[in-house]
């Protein structure tokens, strides 16, 4: 399995310089899964810009068991895989999301989260961005 230069770049940018030695609740968790081909391709077909197409690659937002928080988002085009993110020093799901995306709508499940907003902390949301471009 290979992942991408510019991915790993991405990843680079939210590792602190050596010798920093953090306490143990500071945690970026990051796992990159390549999805098979034919689990790839089988998403449904849209035109890139069509309603639909855009209501599949907004970010969704749920809880599992009542109590902890998931969020995801499709990539533009047919997914290469799944890239997890779990973040650590007392953060949530939600702070690699804003509350307002750059064409103007709204994630109103921000208000449903622990902290009822979204942070839209910069190298999450750097990380995520990356990663959806690469097709994850």
């Amino acid at each position: 399995r290979q992942v991408s230069d510019r991915l790993l770049g991405a990843i680079a940018m939210v590792t602190p310089p050596r010798p920093f030695r953090p306490p143990l609740p500071w945690l970026l968790v990051l796992l990159v899964v390549e999805l098979p081909a034919a689990i790839a391709s089988s998403g449904e077909a849209s035109e890139e810009g069509s309603p639909s197409s855009l209501a599949r690659r907004r970010p969704k937002y749920t809880r599992v068991d009542g109590s902890i928080e998931t969020v995801w988002q499709r990539p533009a085009g047919e997914p290469r895989g799944i890239v997890f993110i779990a973040h650590g020093c007392m953060h949530q799901a939600t702070d690699i999301f804003t509350e307002v995306g750059h064409d103007g709508w709204r994630f109103e499940d921000c208000t449903r989260s622990n902290f009822q907003r979204c942070l839209g902390l910069p190298q999450e949301m750097r990380l995520r961005q990356e990663a959806r471009s690469r097709g994850y």
